[in-house]
């Protein structure tokens, strides 16, 4: 539960949150592959890990750093 709280402190909104609480393991290890692509002003897109990858689209809003989409393949 608490996990859950502090993952609405980074998601723009539930619909993110629940996605990423759905289809993440509980541990993700990025290792050597990390990509992060700036898609705009104020926004990044951020790709991990070496097996099936996952992609978070974050912006950033009033001075932070918001998910505002995700995505695992």
């Amino acid at each position: 539960q608490r996990d859950y709280g502090a993952l609405l402190g980074y998601c723009a909104s539930v619909q993110v949150a629940n996605g990423m609480m759905r289809d993440l393991p509980p541990f993700v290890y990025a290792g050597d592959v990390i990509h992060v692509t700036p898609t705009g002003n104020g926004k990044e897109r951020v790709e991990l890990g070496d097996g099936p990858p996952y992609r978070f689209d974050v912006e950033k809003r009033n001075g932070r750093w918001m998910i505002v989409a995700f995505k695992s393949e």
